[in-house]
């Protein structure tokens, strides 16, 4: 299939900031972790990794809060992208020495 329009989805990044401001207002529980987790995952489709990255670390705090049984595939899904995140990022340093475009994660 076609290669993924990640540049589209910097439209609703505005929107995504919106509903940050008004989550960051709310108890800051599991589940604003997982409006955080969402938005830094819409934020990875639009390749601005450095904010998907803090917006995941934020989300893994605050799942970090509750039972781990009940978060523990959210925390990993989060950790996940967090190394893609991290991969893209050095990427896109000057002086890298990878070569750029995207790191895709590795198959497991």
């Amino acid at each position: 299939g076609a290669a993924l329009d990640r540049a589209s989805f910097k439209a609703y990044l505005p929107i995504v900031d919106t509903a940050l401001s008004r989550v960051r207002a709310m108890k800051q529980d599991a589940n604003a972790g997982a409006y955080y987790k969402v938005s830094g995952e819409l934020c990875a489709f639009a390749e601005e990794y450095q904010k998907s990255h803090d917006l995941l670390e934020e989300a893994v705090k605050l799942f970090n809060t509750e039972t781990p049984d009940k978060v523990e595939g959210l925390i990993k899904a989060c950790e996940e992208l967090i190394v893609f995140c991290k991969a893209n990022i050095a990427s896109k340093k000057p002086n890298s020495t990878q070569s750029g475009g995207y790191a895709e994660p590795a198959e497991k």
